[in-house]
């Protein structure tokens, strides 16, 4: 839910269940994620797995969200020395392919045996974290942005990552295999 000093703006149902959620736990929404204007800036709000679906993340961009707020259950997981964990990565992909802010807030800590990453990270429009990555630490994460650069979908002077598109030639992405 996205909440402001108006009260309730938005509410989204999760559309992409993982694992156990399939499991009589939860029915999936339907509903494209909100993108909400609000006095800072337009707001789009998307539930974790979701993010692992670049159509999802474009359909928030395409409806002129500046910043997506995700909150996410990421499970801890092994990964190469020195290497930022793919979480993370898609945060940073999703955030730059379509020039818009990101920020993926993380549980932290382990419950019934599950550790979880504790990746909480605000990712700019280029792509880069605005926020120290401290993986597993419980932590409030702050950013000094400017939404109106996520705007500007100008990847070069011919460049566009909104108007170059070419969605007759992907028809293939979005057809069920």
């Amino acid at each position: 839910m996205l909440v402001d000093e108006t009260g309730l703006r938005a509410r989204y149902r999760k559309a992409h269940l993982w694992d156990r959620e399939k499991a009589d736990l939860f029915t999936p929404g339907s509903d494209l994620p909100p993108v909400v204007d609000t006095a800072v800036g337009r707001i789009g709000l998307m539930i974790c797995y979701d993010l692992e679906f670049p159509e999802w993340v474009r359909a928030v961009a395409l409806n002129g969200a500046e910043l997506l707020c995700a909150p996410v259950n990421w499970p801890l997981a092994p990964a190469p020395a020195g290497e930022r964990p793919t979480e993370i990565l898609k945060v940073q992909v999703g955030a730059t392919v379509n020039r818009m802010f990101i920020a993926a807030a993380d549980r932290v800590g382990t419950e019934a045996g599950q550790e979880w990453l504790g990746g909480t990270v605000i990712v700019g429009a280029d792509g880069f974290p605005l926020t120290d990555i401290q993986l597993g630490t419980e932590l409030t994460v702050m950013a000094t942005t400017n939404l109106a650069d996520a705007r500007n979908k100008a990847t070069s002077e011919r460049n566009n990552v909104q108007t170059d598109r070419r969605p007759e030639l992907y028809t293939a992405v979005t057809r069920r295999h």
